[in-house]
């Protein structure tokens, strides 16, 4: 297997597909960069893989996993938003077309919609009816880290996978862990597989990730005058491209608050975690809404981050 922790959910998923009761749609729901996306992905080569014994797959060498790997399968279509920007109604247009085809390898096709939650009214709308009445040998794999912002009826026809933090000692088997957590010491405690392997790959996300942790733990440890400043010379730094930045920013003060709830939890007194834990669980909601709203919303990008400072 090519990812780190995540073996019930594998082993759920190994049994639909041996026993061959896929359902029509899977909605993998979880934190960011918990390897969601890379599981999908396995899934897929496992489904469509051409090797004779089926506990073999996937075998990684196969024409099917290959081209699996590289998102270019002929009968695989792979949504990938980025978590700023809508699934519009064209691409759910295409969807369409694409599903009107027979498959060509392999006797399933397989559709991949990562950040599934950035479908807009209309994409939503449109994507409904394709489960209402889904196509034949065809399945559909949803990833999100905020499955409330889909549909209810959406969610109901698919099949929930529900993907958690990775424990400390899965993330210490990686060769390079070490070294990352030299830089960043917190980062065993939040269970990402994906930023680690982000920071390995790229010396400038190293940096930045680096920066963020500073600037998050600034903004959460200062007063709210030290916060309003932070904020204006934020804001002053990144006139043209202050969305991206932003949602990086508050992805890193959840990242840095769960942290903080998770080292509260095993050094306090049992007599004061509840009252530390909701207070910092109050946060960690208050700054997860304001990210789903400047993702989904054209909110006021300062007016958010100044209200956060004012109640965090």
């Amino acid at each position: 297997m090519q990812f780190i922790g995540h073996h019930q959910q594998w082993l759920f998923l190994k049994q639909i597909a041996h026993n061959h009761h896929m359902p029509h749609a899977l909605l993998f729901s979880g934190e960011e960069s918990l390897g969601k996306k890379k599981i999908a992905f396995q899934f897929v080569k496992m489904i469509f893989c051409q090797h004779d014994n089926q506990e073999q797959r996937p075998c990684e060498q196969c024409t099917s996993c290959l081209l699996t790997e590289k998102a270019a399968h002929p009968d695989l279509i792979f949504i990938n938003s980025q978590p700023h920007k809508e699934i519009v109604i064209s691409q759910m247009r295409n969807l369409r077309s694409f599903l009107s085809l027979q498959p060509i390898m392999s006797a399933e096709r397989a559709v991949i919609i990562n950040n599934a939650h950035c479908l807009n009214e209309e994409s939503q709308n449109c994507f409904l009816k394709i489960l209402e009445e889904p196509p034949k040998h065809t399945f559909f794999i949803l990833i999100t880290a905020f499955p409330n912002l889909l549909l209810p009826t959406i969610r109901s026809r698919c099949a929930n996978v529900k993907f958690y933090p990775v424990g400390i000692s899965q993330l210490k088997q990686l060769p390079f862990f070490e070294k990352v957590s030299q830089d960043l010491p917190d980062i065993g405690q939040r269970g990402q597989p994906g930023i680690i392997f982000q920071i390995t790959a790229s010396a400038d996300f190293k940096e930045q990730k680096i920066l963020l942790e500073k600037c998050a733990k600034n903004f959460l440890h200062n007063d709210r005058g030290a916060r309003l400043l932070f904020i204006k010379e934020f804001f002053e730094k990144n006139k043209e491209n202050f969305t991206p930045e932003l949602l990086l920013l508050l992805e890193t003060i959840t990242d840095v608050l769960r942290s903080a709830l998770r080292v509260k939890v095993r050094e306090e007194a049992l007599e004061n975690i509840a009252k530390i834990a909701q207070r910092i669980k109050k946060a960690i909601e208050l700054t997860e809404s304001y990210r789903q709203l400047l993702q989904t919303t054209n909110v006021n990008g300062r007016l958010l981050l100044e209200n956060l400072a004012l109640n965090i």
